[in-house]
């Protein structure tokens, strides 16, 4: 059994098959899940997240939302949209 790992806001994590920005680090006893993080540049979603002992999972709730209308999320948008830049570029 691993411990959570330590995480911030602006921390990139792996949930497969995605690469996250997380936007968001909460509790471990949250029940929305330990993080909100966004992913998929070419269209920006949010969702939750969870350690479940071994790597980061999406929640089976059902909370989604499109990150590029959120004020909120706008400059984790603008990150994430810079891999598109990083993959062209490669």
């Amino acid at each position: 059994m691993m411990l959570r790992p330590t995480v911030y806001a602006g921390c990139w994590i792996w949930v497969n098959p995605h690469d996250c920005l997380i936007t968001r680090v909460r509790s471990a006893s949250n029940p929305f899940g330990d993080c909100e993080v966004i992913f998929d540049p070419l269209n920006p979603t949010c969702r939750n997240v969870y350690w479940n002992d071994e790597n980061w999972a999406f929640t089976d709730n059902e909370y989604f939302s499109t990150a590029a209308e959120s004020v909120r999320l706008s400059r984790f948008v603008r990150e994430l949209k810079k891999q598109i830049i990083e993959e062209e570029q490669k």
